[in-house]
């Protein structure tokens, strides 16, 4: 009898978490836009005028689901995320407002899987994702911190439609406005904090009458380089990154479950970072490894991103 009852409340707590998954998986990608982890340490360096090719991996791996407080979920289920991210840029000598200008291109190409074992639930997808666009990017190098503003447009151009398992796009427009600084704490520049701000301001999701809240993402970065050479033309920056990212508003829609829409999602990460510089040949590489803790209305993992950049 008390064997019985045991899995009797399994089977309970499954249905209930259930119940609880579903609405969050299915707003997944009313989360934000912008891929977290993509920025760390320099977040507020302009590249020096010319073309710059960047390409970034971002892998994420949830290991648990939370609830609407931030309680975990008791269902057997994983989500897993591939990103790569190209970035395009090319800065001008033109100034504006003592700011170089420039602009940037984003395409990204991800694979995505979600898998709800205890309902035999399965869904993904890949191919090209939703690209950004930003024409507008304004950077300032003055002698103790670098000051970086943009504004860019995200375009749903991954494959969407609703209600299909194998979405790769979010389905909306979305607006950004950025705001980045690193700040120099030594004079000869070897220890730097960074911060990156992102604001979403976010359109009508396709197919609905469901437009999904906004979104605030910060990252921060704090290194230390270390010349690897006596002419310091070889860099090794080490140090310590995070983020968060917070919905700010609800959603808007009239199908929206009340008691879900006033929950709003966030999550924190604090990892480590290395990277290496050439700064006179314009290469930049990094390692950073940012798992997550706090996380509520949504799943909960690590963010693992390398990559590499190259201005010509």
């Amino acid at each position: 009898m008390h064997l019985g009852r045991s899995n009797l409340s399994r089977r309970w707590l499954v249905l209930v978490g259930a119940l609880l998954v579903l609405p969050i998986m299915a707003s997944a990608q009313e989360r934000g836009q912008y891929p977290l982890g993509t920025n760390g340490f320099n977040s507020g360096v302009q590249p020096s005028p010319g073309f710059t090719y960047f390409t970034l991996f971002t892998f994420f791996d949830a290991v648990r689901l939370k609830g609407l407080t931030g309680n975990p979920i008791p269902v057997n289920a994983s989500f897993n995320l591939f990103i790569n991210q190209n970035f395009f840029a090319y800065v001008t000598d033109y100034k504006l407002l003592g700011g170089n200008w420039g602009v940037m291109y984003d395409l990204p190409v991800a694979n995505g899987s979600v898998t709800l074992l205890n309902l035999g639930i399965k869904g993904g997808g890949a191919g090209i994702a939703d690209m950004y666009i930003e024409p507008f990017d304004l950077g300032w190098h003055l002698q103790r911190a670098d000051l970086k503003f943009a504004y860019g447009v995200v375009a749903p151009t991954g494959r969407f439609a609703r209600g299909a398992t194998d979405n790769i796009g979010s389905g909306y427009w979305g607006h950004q406005l950025q705001f980045a600084a690193t700040i120099y704490l030594t004079a000869n520049k070897g220890t730097s904090f960074s911060v990156y701000n992102n604001y979403e301001i976010h359109q009508r999701k396709t197919g609905t009458n469901m437009t999904p809240g906004q979104t605030y993402s910060l990252e921060w970065g704090l290194a230390q380089a270390v010349p690897l050479d006596s002419e310091k033309k070889k860099l090794l920056q080490a140090g310590a990154v995070g983020y968060l990212q917070t919905q700010t508003t609800n959603d808007s829609g009239t199908l929206l479950i009340p008691a879900l829409n006033s929950a709003h999602y966030h999550v924190y990460a604090i990892g480590p970072e290395v990277a290496f510089i050439m700064p006179d040949h314009g290469i930049n590489l990094l390692f950073r490894y940012e798992p997550e803790f706090g996380a509520q209305k949504r799943s909960e993992g690590r963010t693992l991103v390398f990559g590499g950049g190259l201005t010509f």
